[in-house]
């Protein structure tokens, strides 16, 4: 019986000594990987402490940051009384009454929210926040501030929630004095408000506030394009249109805000203790809470798994910040892919980071098609007549981002059109930006617009 005992002891001494040593080997490995990641950031240059990508501050006086988020909270709070959020709700229909597709009963509800005094404080609030000259949204980066309820992938949406109440005031102008609307669409000042409002998110290291400043440029892009039909910018507006367009082609601040990603939030997560972690994990609608989870959860949280996890998610940081600065690829790593498909936390990190590249092309082709556009015009008001080439233009930099070939340009007559392949990397012959089925077309300027003149054979075939 002695003699079983003992064979059993040593069966059980032999095993834990086995795995203590597999333990102490996975442990050594992935601490040496994480290491591995830490000074291969360093060696490219990259922040590495978080006071180096937070936003200095803004006097009170001067910062429209705290007013925007006033005017946007009580339209969104309706939400825990009703079904809907409000500021959404108000902003889809604001955007469908501008470009005439709202039905005459949303219309109707559209008026009747409009009336309400909670959206007439918030709009009072917006305007006052238009009149400062800068923005900081108040952050405590120390305290988990990104954590959205809806997922880690998420950001704060401070800066969606102003370009939502810009596109409401849009709307209110129009219902109210259609007189002051056209004004206000026929002005150079509404399209330098666009790029205001777009350019005072520059310093803030948060994707979704990025995204934010893309999408509100692009549109400056937009609305600057429509106006030269009507009302072509004059010498002075003209100099300054061409400094904030090339502005749009630097990529640092969506640099800045993968690195906030990485210092404010990946690293704040990764050190939190196992419970907060779990706490952190389960506000994801796709989190669970369940026992599977809970049981999933123990192999998240074992600690060479997680020491692993952490370096597969600043190896995918350090690759999406030398994406960034690189030139566009359709599909830029799917051997890289495979590897975080591995990482269980750095693929829930992971969605705003994957678009950063697409974002900051997009945003750089609009420019680039915009400057050459206004260039064009200019040009034709000196000689007569449009260039045969954008060369004559004498302007840098108006390659297409995502061909790194020249931009597409032909003219006849008093029309041009000059486009970029976008994402596809497709010569769709100018046909204008457009996503069916995860399909780019391509981004484009018709002058004057398609709609407006008669189709001289194909305009587009250069």
């Amino acid at each position: 019986m002695r003699k079983m005992h003992k064979r059993i002891l040593i069966s059980v001494g032999v095993v834990v000594v086995v795995f203590g040593t597999l333990y102490a080997v996975a442990l050594t490995k992935a601490q040496a990987r994480l290491r591995r990641a830490y000074a291969a950031l360093e060696a490219d240059g990259r922040p590495m402490q978080a006071a180096e990508v937070i936003p200095p501050p803004v006097p009170d006086a001067e910062n429209a940051g705290p007013l925007f988020v006033a005017a946007a909270r009580p339209l969104k709070e309706l939400a825990k009384s009703f079904i809907y959020d409000l500021l959404d709700r108000l902003q889809t229909y604001a955007h469908r009454f501008v470009d005439g597709s709202i039905d005459p009963e949303s219309l109707e509800l559209f008026k009747g929210y409009m009336e309400q005094e909670v959206v007439k404080n918030s709009l009072q609030l917006f305007e006052q926040g238009l009149q400062r000259p800068k923005c900081r949204f108040m952050r405590d980066y120390d305290k988990g501030w990104w954590v959205d309820p809806q997922g880690l992938g998420r950001d704060p949406s401070e800066a969606g929630d102003m370009r939502s109440l810009l596109r409401i005031r849009r709307a209110k102008i129009r219902l109210e004095d259609e007189a002051a609307a056209e004004e206000m669409e026929g002005s150079w000042d509404r399209v330098f408000m666009q790029f205001r409002l777009a350019d005072a998110l520059r310093l803030d290291p948060i994707l979704g506030s990025q995204t934010t400043r893309c999408s509100m440029a692009r549109t400056g892009c937009r609305f600057a394009q429509d106006l030269c039909a009507t009302n072509p910018p004059d010498a002075r507006a003209y100099q300054k249109l061409q400094q904030i367009l090339l502005a749009l082609d630097d990529v640092t601040p969506m640099l800045r805000a993968l690195d906030g990603e990485r210092l404010l939030k990946g690293e704040w997560f990764f050190n939190l203790p196992t419970d907060k972690m779990y706490e952190t994990l389960n506000q994801d609608e796709s989190g669970g809470g369940n026992a599977l989870f809970r049981v999933f959860f123990v192999y998240v949280k074992f600690k060479p798994r997680l020491i692993a996890d952490h370096a597969a998610y600043l190896e995918m940081m350090r690759k999406e910040a030398l994406f960034l600065q690189a030139p566009y690829e359709p599909d830029t790593h799917p051997a890289f892919r495979d590897l975080i498909n591995k990482s269980y936390l750095t693929r829930r990190m992971r969605p705003w980071v994957d678009h950063a590249k697409q974002w900051q092309c997009r945003t750089a082709a609009h420019a680039r098609i915009t400057r050459a556009g206004l260039a064009l015009l200019k040009y034709k008001q000196v000689h007569g007549a449009y260039p045969a080439s954008l060369d004559a233009l004498d302007l840098e930099g108006l390659t297409d981002p995502f061909s790194q070939k020249p931009l597409f340009y032909h003219a006849e007559g008093e029309h041009f059109s000059i486009y970029s392949v976008g994402e596809n990397q497709q010569d769709n012959k100018g046909k204008p930006w457009e996503r069916k089925h995860d399909e780019y077309d391509d981004i484009a300027w018709h002058f004057p617009p398609l709609s407006e003149r008669e189709c001289v054979g194909d305009p587009n075939e250069v």
